[in-house]
């Protein structure tokens, strides 16, 4: 069964949010608090104080030094101006860092690209010059969109190097891009054909991340196309689902990509995870980290 968490003490499982291949991290919601609230600057919360709704702020101080990142991560995030988790960051990253399937659903203006973005960087063997994590958009907006926020992130990270592939570039580029590319970041097609071309080495992903999951999967888009990448990646890669919906054929299509996964849900009817931080010590005892190099 998918990971789950109680607030009060110990692992628990919890709820049953999905079919039987998935379990939801629920939380008891905090106490309602009657109107939006003023807070200091998350994640989310860049340029000025702001009204927020409840969730995309915390009711308690985290930081994320409370996660236990690695220092150029860590480095990179207060460099980029994230200050402070946002619930979604709070309750994914760590089930993420631990090598969980994840499927984290959460609207727009939450933090989801932070979430996989950071998960990606801390996962990282710099030394290691082949493509570690593939990510797929469902346009080059998108996609140019991700790599600003993992260059952004990554800045401390000497050596890093991240790259997008979408139609309409040259394919002689992507192909010396693709000899020093440790996160590939793309669009299904042209995904589909470096791989076919042997540009694109499948066999050296271990994190595999969807992006606006149900416009990948929806149907009539790009589901033939991501049924040939996920068949060519290693069995033992670690996946990961961002959407802000979760409609039943969603479900149906992940529950044949993942193993186990853990469902994280965030959204304006269940607004946040507040004692998740106090537990994560608890997830750490049950983790081993593994980084992917070894």
């Amino acid at each position: 069964m998918a990971a789950a968490f109680e607030a009060s003490g110990a692992l628990a499982a919890v709820a049953t949010a999905m079919p039987a291949e998935h379990v939801a991290v629920q939380v008891p919601a905090p106490e309602p608090t009657p109107g939006p609230v003023r807070i200091l600057r998350t994640a989310q919360d860049l340029s000025s104080p702001r009204t927020r709704t409840g969730d995309v702020l915390l009711a308690e101080p985290a930081d994320f030094e409370s996660l236990l990142l690695s220092r150029p991560v860590l480095e990179g995030l207060r460099a980029a101006g994230f200050e402070r988790p946002s619930p979604v960051q709070l309750k994914a990253i760590p089930l993420g860092r631990c090598g969980l399937d994840l499927i984290v659903q959460a609207k727009s203006g939450t933090g989801k690209t932070c979430v996989f973005s950071t998960i990606a960087l801390d996962s990282l063997v710099l030394e290691n010059l082949s493509t570690q994590i593939l990510i797929l958009a469902p346009t080059r907006e998108i996609a140019v969109q991700i790599h600003s926020v993992i260059t952004a992130i990554g800045i401390k990270m000497e050596g890093l190097e991240c790259h997008v592939f979408i139609g309409g570039t040259p394919l002689s580029q992507d192909k010396t891009r693709l000899k020093k590319c440790h996160i590939a970041v793309g669009s299904p097609g042209r995904i589909k054909q470096l791989i076919e071309l042997d540009y694109l080495n499948p066999g050296s992903i271990r994190l595999f991340i969807l992006d606006e999951a149900d416009k990948l999967l929806e149907e009539g888009s790009f589901q033939e196309q991501i049924n040939w990448i996920y068949s060519s990646l290693p069995a033992s890669k670690q996946m990961l689902a961002v959407s802000a919906t979760y409609p039943e054929f969603l479900a149906n299509a992940l529950t044949k990509y993942m193993r186990d996964p853990t469902f994280v849900r965030l959204n304006s009817s269940d607004p946040s995870l507040i004692a998740l931080l106090c537990r994560f010590e608890a997830v750490l005892q049950s983790c081993q980290f593994i980084p992917f190099g070894t």
